[in-house]
């Protein structure tokens, strides 16, 4: 009887084994490449749909936390470095929230 590959999860699908799957590929984008190369065997493998939305869910929900917190920490204050450090608190609370919702929910399948 044949040994069958893993069905899904952290590790490929193919043979089991980790991938090395980057966290910056967690990140959603509307033209990644999805077409992933498990380093241990070299089978193709892609994220699972539902992955790519709760990354991206992940990454909208904190928003408005750190628009609010932003927001409330300064009042009065104007110019270029303020600008600047909400564009870093946003862009950093969008990026963490992706990462670690796409880190939780990932899920790895075949390429077909």
């Amino acid at each position: 009887m044949a040994q069958q590959p893993p069905a899904g999860g952290r590790n490929c699908p193919h043979c089991g084994e980790p991938t090395g799957l980057s966290l910056l590929a967690l990140l959603p984008a509307p033209n990644t490449d999805d077409d992933f190369k498990c380093r241990a065997c070299g089978g193709h493998f892609k994220l699972a749909e539902r992955t790519r939305l709760w990354s991206l869910g992940g990454g909208l929900l904190p928003l408005l936390p750190a628009i609010y917190l932003f927001a409330h920490f300064s009042p009065g204050r104007s110019g270029a470095i303020t600008a600047a450090a909400g564009l870093v608190v946003v862009l950093l609370s969008f990026g963490l929230g992706s990462i670690a919702a796409g880190w939780l929910t990932l899920r790895l399948e075949p390429k077909r």
